[in-house]
């Protein structure tokens, strides 16, 4: 299949335009209301999170095995904003410029700041951008690329490799970013991604993933909620899908215990419809900093021009959600869980709990009764 075409009418909705202004200037209000997007994500981009994450443990080095230190500061974002930045960037009309347009090109963000950067122990905060420009260079993912390093160095400390790499090494770094996107010489074996590296060499425990995917900077033993979404996430160890981190850490809308367990599995699930909902939308995840959830119901209303409820919203995520889960299960992709490292996560009892709520079977299929509410039906492919 290469693409699926939506037809439309050429009929307007009447009045959508003056509702959607008005939204608009809502829209803007709040974000100019927020510190997070009126001031943080201006100033420092989303580098503004590192030094936050830091304080609260929930930032790893080497391969998750260590905290971060205190010179991880030196590749914050406060150093991108007072040693690389040549102008912020911004996408079309946004008014927070949370991009960063440096002197080695777009970013490094957050995450590549800690993958590329605290999780190789390597806080020159110039030598951590030449190694995100040679990551977009050749289209390479800087979370998984910085998570197949940062296990390869694990993986040569204990003999696994058949060469040698430390933390740190920018030098050997930089070739094997080169050799991981050409596929050749010692990059043809990373390029296989943690997971299969893992299984190749013997130490699955080392691969840090969910379902695949490479973990990013949240470490979910200091933040439970998020350790759970990790483990439910439909696309695998992705921080974006229900993100806890918000309540655990930063307090949007409100602060919840980040070692707590009660509620978690609710507040998830809710978020996840939610996260689903608005992604569905095409609209950007930072303003959900600024923005209440129902406040993107008002704008779907308005733009399809008949009155969708915020309980209604959460329906369409929710569908949404359980849609992918069967993508999922068709395709044996079966598994909750965290890697061995987390082993300290109390996983078993929220997923148990997650499961209840999301009204699955002990195994996390979507039941008939479910699957009959959100008006989906299962044929003989599984969807």
């Amino acid at each position: 299949m290469k693409a699926i075409v939506v037809g439309y009418g050429r009929g307007e909705v009447s009045g959508a335009g003056d509702q959607v202004s008005f939204l608009a200037y809502e829209f803007k209000k709040l974000l100019s209301a927020s510190p997070v997007t009126s001031r943080g994500l201006p100033q420092f981009g989303t580098g503004v999170l590192l030094n936050r994450m830091q304080e609260l443990g929930l930032l790893s080095t080497k391969n998750f095995r260590e905290g971060a230190p205190p010179q991880s500061r030196r590749v914050s974002g406060e150093a991108v904003a007072s040693e690389l930045l040549k102008r912020k960037r911004a996408c079309y009309l946004c008014p927070i410029a949370c991009g960063r347009e440096t002197r080695f090109g777009e970013g490094p963000e957050y995450e590549t700041l800690w993958s590329l950067g605290v999780n190789l122990s390597i806080f020159d905060i110039e030598q951590v951008a030449e190694l995100n420009r040679l990551c977009n260079g050749y289209g390479l993912d800087t979370i998984s690329t910085g998570g197949v390093l940062g296990m390869a160095c694990e993986l040569s400390e204990k003999g696994k490799l058949p060469f040698r790499l430390a933390y740190g090494d920018v030098a050997t770094m930089k070739e094997l970013i080169v050799e991981i996107a050409e596929k050749r010489s010692r990059g043809e074996l990373l390029a296989m991604g943690t997971k299969a590296l893992g299984e190749r060499v013997g130490m699955p425990e080392a691969a840090i993933h969910v379902k695949g995917l490479e973990l990013p900077a949240y470490d979910p033993r200091g933040a439970y909620g998020q350790g759970l979404g990790y483990a439910t996430s439909n696309r695998g160890g992705c921080h974006l899908p229900g993100y806890l981190i918000g309540l655990e850490a930063l307090a949007i809308p409100k602060l919840v215990d980040r070692l707590g367990i009660d509620g978690k599995a609710s507040l998830l699930a809710l978020n996840q419809n939610v996260t689903a909902f608005v992604d569905s939308l095409i609209v950007c995840r930072f303003a959900a900093f600024a923005i209440p959830g129902d406040f993107y119901s008002r704008i779907a209303s308005a733009v399809m021009g008949e009155r969708i409820t915020w309980e209604e919203s959460i329906t369409i995520g929710e569908r949404i959600w359980n849609l992918e889960r069967l993508y999922n299960l068709r395709q044996g992709i079966t598994e909750d869980t965290l890697p061995e490292r987390f082993s300290n996560v109390p996983l078993a009892g929220m997923l148990k709990e997650y499961y209840e709520i999301r009204g699955w079977d002990s195994s996390g299929v979507p039941g008939p009764d479910k699957l009959k509410l959100l008006e989906l039906s299962t044929g003989q492919d599984g969807i």
